[in-house]
């Protein structure tokens, strides 16, 4: 009897805990099964597609082959807080394996939400002009980006195969705590990142994001850099001389 495991939606499920704490055990899950199909959103796919399906491609076949599913064992996983913790085992996959890359450079992820956990357009732009200073290497975006921030910085707008790209060659990534950052992680890309210093929810325990990006989220063991001393709102030059630092040490 053949064995098709099927998972989702994920839309509503933080990127950073999809990325982190749900794939790696639904990844793991997959190797029980002959086919796995995910219900997700075409910009998120392209997480999922070293071991899964998008479940179009499932619905498809049914409707042309229905009669030779009847000998189909099918088991649905729906995405919740509970499978974050549960024990079943993790399996990670580090992206950007056999990318064609973007060559070296400098990736920024200028989260954009409006919740106060962000620089504004003109912050963005004072360490735009400072980073210029420290670094000719291209510098592309990733994510959100603020509307009117420098026009020689290139990028794409929700984290996907064109950021796994940028990330896989790049020499850093900069930004605010966000699942942007843990795709950095995930692709083995050194970060500086900032945030607060609470205790948050990790999924099996409490504690802070300097532990979820020094070891907690970081199974590869990316070099995490983590400003969390002065909160979301870090000064312009804290980070740069961080920048600068990393590039020397480089």
């Amino acid at each position: 009897m053949k064995r098709i495991l099927t998972f989702g939606p994920d839309v509503g499920v933080e990127f950073g805990w999809l990325l982190v704490k749900v794939i790696p055990k639904i990844r793991h899950m997959a190797l029980n099964f002959d086919e796995t199909y995910v219900i997700t959103t075409p910009d998120r796919m392209f997480a999922y597609k070293d071991f899964a399906k998008p479940y179009t491609e499932m619905t498809e076949t049914l409707k042309q082959n229905m009669w030779r599913f009847d000998d189909c064992e099918i088991t649905h996983v729906h995405p919740t807080k509970g499978l974050c913790c549960d024990s079943i085992g993790d399996l990670f996959y580090k992206y950007g394996q056999g990318s064609k890359g973007a060559g070296e450079c400098i990736v920024i992820h200028m989260r954009n939400k409006g919740d106060g956990r962000e620089w504004d357009n003109k912050t963005w732009n004072v360490f735009l002009k400072g980073l210029k200073k420290i670094t000719d290497l291209p510098i592309f975006s990733i994510g959100t980006q603020i509307h009117g921030c420098s026009d020689d910085v290139y990028g794409c707008y929700a984290p996907s195969d064109s950021a796994i790209c940028f990330l896989s060659e790049a020499k850093l990534c900069i930004g605010p705590s966000s699942g942007a950052m843990h795709l950095a992680s995930l692709c083995g890309c050194p970060q500086i990142v900032w945030s607060d210093s609470r205790r948050w929810n990790l999924g099996s325990k409490k504690g802070t994001n300097r532990e979820r990006y020094e070891t907690e989220w970081n199974p590869f063991k990316t070099e995490a850099i983590v400003i969390d001393q002065y909160g979301w709102q870090p000064p312009v030059d804290i980070v740069l001389e961080e920048v600068k630092k990393f590039l020397e040490r480089k």
